[in-house]
């Protein structure tokens, strides 16, 4: 008993249409994901280097307002400045 050829039903065809538009949009989805994911794999390493570069340059500037002998400090502005240019 021969079985009678298949044909798929026309609801149930896939169309593939061939043009630049389809494949540019798709390849440009896929760059700005893998910019994203380039980005967000970089940021904990970047917000490490600098907050250990820039927390001790704030300390250093704010620790410049101050007057201390080693065991307490008192906030005297640009005081510090001044002797130094004066």
């Amino acid at each position: 008993m021969a079985s009678p050829a298949v044909r798929p039903a026309a609801s149930l065809e896939i169309k593939i249409e061939k043009g630049a538009a389809g494949v540019g949009r798709k390849k440009r989805s896929l760059t700005k994901q893998r910019e994203r994911i380039g980005i967000l794999a970089t940021l904990p390493a970047f917000l490490v280097v600098a907050v250990l570069l820039f927390y001790p340059i704030g300390y250093a500037i704010w620790i410049s307002f101050l007057k201390t002998d080693g065991v307490t400090s008192k906030f005297i502005g640009l005081k510090n400045y001044v002797d130094i240019f004066a």
